[in-house]
């Protein structure tokens, strides 16, 4: 369960709902776009858009208190109500990601030098030197979402690697857990090593360098989802901690009205009602890009020049 608090401001996407048009003016939250999308008027114009859900549950809440409020209820106002939100009955369904190239043209490995070392043979022989040593990089996943939705919690995206990626990258895990709409990157350690014997010619000195190849991709993704079950919501008052009233109601009717009732971003079109053998859902297409930074190989380089 999570406790929604502090989403209360004006919304000019509010209003709109004449039934509830004087109770919104007093008690407006703020808009479905997530903290991570644009959707002020004084802001440049974006493409992402990214609706969060748990805004959306409090609009619902607030809809429901004003057409349930008694004489008993209305002693206490809205804004002193903790919203309490259980999810554990919504259940969240996903297709495996779908990745496509992007339109940029591919670049070129980049080189990085780990460690070098010099080794000076001032003999009139040849002379071999052990050149060993490791070194750690990190290699990273970095996910951004321009289209779908958020949910403060328990709304993990599964993210399976394609299998070019796989297989070019050093050792790179095959799949990743993302939170639903929120940007992250994600970073895994890699070790290169090398154990290596170093000829050097007589009068001679020799740089050997530890040198590895990165390579960095970008991936268009989309992740199809569909959402069911019911919430409940448990309302206290937060002077005293009482309970106050309790709601329950079927997640995909409250996407239904969140449309109906313009709680969504004008021209969103982030979620999709369906029905599948008599059960109803909301479908989202989760969709961005995934930028790679990919260690791909090592090599020692070797320089010389003599004494």
């Amino acid at each position: 369960m999570n406790s929604l608090i502090g989403k209360l401001n004006k919304d000019p996407h509010f209003g709109k709902d004449q039934e509830f048009r004087n109770f919104y003016e007093g008690n407006r939250c703020d808009s479905a776009l997530s903290g991570d999308s644009c959707n002020s008027a004084d802001s440049p114009s974006t493409d992402k858009v990214i609706v969060d859900l748990d805004v959306i549950v409090e609009k619902w809440v607030m809809n429901m208190w004003e057409k349930t409020k008694t004489k008993q209820t209305a002693k206490c106002d809205f804004e002193d109500l903790e919203i309490i939100v259980n999810w554990n009955k919504v259940e969240l369904v996903q297709d495996d990601a779908k990745f496509e190239q992007t339109n940029h043209a591919s670049k070129k490995p980049y080189k990085q030098t780990l460690f070098k070392t010099y080794f000076t043979n001032k003999t009139d022989q040849e002379q071999e030197y052990s050149f060993k040593t490791e070194r750690t990089t990190r290699q990273s996943c970095g996910y951004n979402f321009t289209k779908g939705f958020s949910r403060e919690k328990e709304g993990g995206i599964n993210f399976k690697i394609p299998q070019e990626i796989i297989e070019i990258s050093g050792g790179i895990r095959s799949e990743h857990s993302v939170e639903c709409g929120k940007d992250q990157t994600k970073e895994e350690d890699i070790t290169w090593g090398v154990d290596s014997i170093i000829k050097v010619k007589p009068k001679s000195r020799t740089c050997a360098s530890l040198v590895i190849n990165e390579l960095e991709l970008t991936r268009n993704f989309s992740v199809e989802t569909r959402l069911k079950g019911r919430i409940s919501v448990t309302l206290n008052n937060r002077k005293d901690n009482q309970f106050v009233k309790l709601f329950s109601h079927d997640i995909v009717d409250i996407i239904r009205q969140a449309t109906e009732k313009y709680w969504l971003p004008p021209n969103s079109s982030v979620f999709e009602i369906g029905e599948n053998n008599g059960t109803k859902y909301a479908r989202s297409f989760l969709k961005g890009t995934c930028k790679f930074r990919l260690g791909v190989e090592q090599y020692v380089e070797l320089e010389e020049e003599n004494l």
